[in-house]
């Protein structure tokens, strides 16, 4: 995988990812305190602009009611 590629992912899974928090009406603050996260974190995790670890993404798909290939989705 490419630079490109990479931020292309990071960026559609940090949409997919706020899109989803606002569907199930969480703030930031409510899904980090969720997923035992800072807000911050999932600031930039909704920004596109960090990783994030398998296990976080696992968690946070599930305080979410969605699946991982959902925040994978296009």
């Amino acid at each position: 995988m490419d630079e490109m590629e990479h931020i292309w992912i990071t960026v559609r899974m940090g949409e997919n990812i706020r899109q989803a928090r606002e569907n199930s009406g969480l703030t930031q603050a409510q899904l980090a305190e969720k997923v035992n996260a800072s807000q911050p974190q999932i600031a930039h995790y909704e920004q596109g602009g960090q990783d994030m670890p398998l296990s976080r993404l696992f968690d946070l798909a599930s305080a979410l009611g969605v699946t991982a290939a959902d925040i994978f989705s296009e």
